[in-house]
């Protein structure tokens, strides 16, 4: 098994930190790997997403981490303290980069197929512009 990791991403698997965890995306198995900082990185759940996960944003305000699916044409939303998936948007494309707004009110992710820019709602999930 072999992950990449990287701070900031686009085309590669990546990692995120919050509260002690760092959350790795492992495209070869489609899932989210959660790791505890504290426990020598020890490997504390594998949460399965959507295909070819590549892209992690966290919102730290809504306790949620937005993970991109870039053969899913989707978006796994993972509730940080559940640790597991609690929604799922979906998108007409390749979603692949991704990055919470300042305010984390907004989500924006690169669609690679479509060449545009989407904005997502993070309260109510909902796109609310492409560019």
């Amino acid at each position: 098994m072999c992950l990449s990791l990287l701070f900031v991403c686009s085309f590669a698997n990546c990692k995120i930190r919050n509260s002690g965890y760092i959350f790795v995306t492992n495209q070869g198995e489609d899932s989210l790997y959660v790791f505890n900082l504290f426990s020598k990185r020890k490997l504390i759940k594998k949460i399965n997403v959507g295909a070819a996960p590549a892209g992690i944003a966290l919102s730290r305000k809504k306790n949620k981490v937005f993970v991109t699916n870039t053969k899913g044409s989707s978006i796994s939303v993972v509730d940080v303290n559940k640790l597991e998936v609690v929604d799922t948007i979906l998108i007409d494309g390749s979603a692949v980069g991704v990055e919470v707004s300042i305010d984390e009110e907004e989500l924006f992710v690169s669609d690679w197929f479509n060449n545009e820019l989407i904005v997502i709602n993070i309260d109510n999930l909902e796109i609310i512009k492409k560019n």
